[in-house]
């Protein structure tokens, strides 16, 4: 067991989200205003998609973080039968599920931590859509678990030792195409899941950089 893997395993994983969570939204302006500046010099942030593209006007961490994007920023794919991207980011697996196993989030962690992500902290989102129902996982990572959707705002924390379960059946609630669904405070991994036969991929590589409305596939029957 390599160093990095050991300490995925002795870290107390919870109480440094908690403290990663506060220190994102400190509004002290030294500590945000050094945090946003070293993630936009070091990950070449393209502050001009923006809708605020001064990346020191922003209350704290966290609101950079979840920025808006200028309505012209992202567009859906013309087909209206094409699978979009829900986030920016990379590929890490795709494909049929075989006895229960897929997955990703840190090669190195995944290759080397058994279930990876049925031990996450995650939001499971079960939907009921034109060509019948299909699942988005939010999967929250070491120092994330911190996830809001825009029907139900922040919806972890709090952190649960077992399954919660929350239903919205009759609450007249719809997502348009292309609509935002949910956000990560801090980054992670969002689990696309279909039944067999909905849905075709296209040919996508493992590492392969992804933006919010990129097709990724199509529709299939119906």
């Amino acid at each position: 067991m390599t160093f990095n893997v050991l300490l995925q395993y002795i870290l107390p994983h919870r109480a440094l989200s908690r403290v990663v969570y506060w220190a994102t939204r400190w509004t002290f302006k030294p500590w945000k205003n050094f945090l946003i500046s070293t993630i936009v010099r070091n990950y070449q942030v393209n502050m001009a998609e923006a809708a605020q593209p001064d990346p020191l006007a922003y209350q704290h961490f966290n609101a950079f973080f979840t920025r808006k994007l200028r309505q012209d920023a992202r567009r859906a794919d013309a087909d209206a039968k094409a699978l979009l991207s829900p986030a920016d980011g990379k590929i890490s697996q795709l494909g049929k599920i075989v006895d229960g196993r897929i997955f990703s989030v840190a090669p190195f962690a995944v290759e080397a931590i058994p279930r990876l992500f049925a031990r996450n902290e995650r939001l499971v989102c079960h939907f009921e859509g034109e060509r019948g129902p299909f699942v988005v996982v939010m999967v929250g990572a070491i120092l994330v678990s911190s996830v809001a959707t825009v029907w139900d705002g922040l919806v972890i924390p709090p952190y649960a030792s077992s399954i919660r379960r929350k239903s919205f059946v009759g609450q007249n609630i719809t997502l348009d195409r292309f609509a935002e669904m949910a956000r990560f405070n801090m980054g992670s991994t969002v689990i696309m899941l279909f039944p067999e036969g909905m849905v075709e991929l296209d040919q996508l590589a493992s590492q392969q950089h992804v933006q919010v409305g990129q097709r990724l596939g199509v529709e299939v029957g119906g």
